[in-house]
């Protein structure tokens, strides 16, 4: 979930079971991971951490499913026009994707406002060994209308290999609730992580 719109409608009980926080600096940003009240989940941060841990940019939530944990980590990516981009976004992902190393072969998802969109994530060039892959369609739908430029796939999810069995459904939500962002929605099927994956 992303953004101070859907964090202000989270009830207190709801918290409770809530890794949320607001962006330091950002007029419209946040970053929260729900599960439901039967799951095991725990909040996790780098040993190391570097500067979009603690700054809130980026967020790790492990939540036990079908006799593993599957890591599911927020991004809130540096909007256009941020001084440095290139640099500030490349640190940002070398972050995550360290962290994304350091599961070994443990099931991740990531998903969130990369403000970049699939085409312009080169992961590939951070960390070649995991990669993932990026759900939906060959068909990209745009996420993001903002009130100037051109409308903008920038929010999505990137997986683990191990989960290609596993995803059930991938769409793009209406935005109602917040006008310039639509959410996407992932479901997963937990019963293909025991299915064998094609290399």
């Amino acid at each position: 979930l992303w953004g101070h719109w859907i964090l202000a409608r989270l009830t207190n009980k709801q918290m409770g079971k809530v890794g949320g926080k607001g962006i330091k600096g950002a007029a419209s940003g946040g970053l929260a991971t729900l599960c439901s009240a039967d799951r095991l989940y725990r909040k996790t941060t780098p040993a190391v951490q570097g500067p979009h841990w603690p700054e809130g940019r980026l967020q790790q939530t492990g939540i036990q499913v079908g006799g593993t944990t599957i890591h599911f980590f927020n991004i809130y990516g540096w909007p256009q026009g941020t001084p440095d981009l290139a640099s500030r976004q490349k640190t940002m992902w070398t972050e995550i994707f360290e962290q994304v190393a350091s599961l070994g072969q443990a099931p991740w998802v990531i998903g969130g406002d990369w403000n970049v969109e699939p085409d312009q994530l080169w992961m590939q060039h951070v960390a070649p060994r995991y990669a993932g892959f990026i759900t939906g369609s060959a068909d990209r739908e745009s996420t993001c209308f903002p009130d100037h430029g051109e409308p903008r796939e920038l929010d999505f999810f990137l997986l683990s290999h191990c989960l290609k069995n596993s995803v059930l459904s991938y769409q793009a939500m209406p935005r109602d609730a917040v006008p310039t962002h639509r959410p996407v929605k992932l479901v997963l099927r937990i019963e293909g992580l025991r299915e064998p994956v094609d290399t």
